[in-house]
């Protein structure tokens, strides 16, 4: 299979789900489930602050921050995606 590279950059959080709901009813992943044997992947890059003044659209599963050269968090669905993390330090 061809791969390809859908992002590249600094993130806050890298998490997967099958099911929209992550705990006590907080829907991290809303294209979760909306396509048959595929998951969603999710890329956070938002500030605890940002974070807390959005915590209501972030539980329902409704937040998104896109600016025009940063992004709050992007989403993406697909069968397989091979992530890999590097650290600068």
């Amino acid at each position: 299979p061809r791969k390809h590279l859908i992002y590249s950059g600094t993130t806050g959080i890298i998490a997967a789900a099958t099911t929209p709901y992550y705990g006590g009813g907080m829907r991290l992943f809303p294209y979760a489930r909306l396509f048959p044997e595929k998951l969603q992947l999710r890329l956070g890059r938002i500030s605890p602050l940002t974070g807390f003044f959005n915590i209501p659209s972030i539980f329902e599963g409704s937040y998104r921050e896109k600016g025009e050269r940063t992004f709050g968090c992007l989403d993406f669905v697909g069968k397989d995606f091979e992530v890999e993390v590097r650290s600068a330090r």
